[in-house]
């Protein structure tokens, strides 16, 4: 294994590393966390783990570029997190899904979990935009309470639309927006 100092990738300029930092990192489809809970653990893209100098560069481009699905786990349980919340009488932690989540939140240290922008949750579908926003506040409710702080992370979960696209809704473009507001959501690519 060359060393760090003899890197031909770490002698180009730092303009054309994160390029290609761009094109091996950045995904088109959304990145399925659940998935990596089937082996119960989460690794970072191997890119990451080349070298700190390459892990500092790149981890922004990956976390902050890339959409994440969470999807509810079908297996073995995420490990638990703190004492489940209750909210409008619902138990946050009966919620696979949610169990997932926390569980790679907590995996992912802070610096990391800062850089994240886009969560999409496939918990289950909403019937009313009314209830996404309940179950996106629930969500946001259970990070404060685990002191899991996303920063500028936008959640996403499933609303019902009129074209055959599957629709969600952010939980900022919710508070923006109003409950009265026209917002359709946007589909996941």
């Amino acid at each position: 294994m060359a060393a760090v100092s003899e890197s031909t990738l770490l002698k180009l300029p730092p303009e054309l590393r994160n390029r290609i930092y761009r094109e091996v990192l950045v995904c088109a489809n959304p990145i399925r966390v659940a998935t990596a809970f089937a082996q119960q653990q989460w690794q970072a893209p191997s890119l990451l783990q080349t070298c700190v100098q390459i892990r500092g560069e790149a981890s922004g481009i990956h976390y902050a570029e890339n959409t994440f699905l969470v999807v509810a786990l079908s297996a073995p349980e995420a490990r638990p997190v703190r004492a489940p919340i209750r909210l409008f009488g619902y138990n946050f932690f009966e919620n696979k899904c949610g169990k997932v989540l926390m569980t790679w939140l907590m995996v992912l240290d802070e610096t990391t979990r800062l850089m994240l922008r886009k969560i999409y949750l496939d918990d289950r579908f909403y019937p009313s935009r009314e209830d996404a926003a309940d179950g996106l506040l629930r969500y946001r409710a259970a990070l404060i309470e685990n002191k899991l702080a996303l920063g500028n992370c936008q959640l996403f979960v499933e609303v019902p639309c009129s074209t055959p696209d599957t629709q969600w809704i952010g939980d900022t473009d919710w508070h923006a927006s109003g409950p009265d507001s026209n917002y359709d959501g946007q589909p996941i690519h």
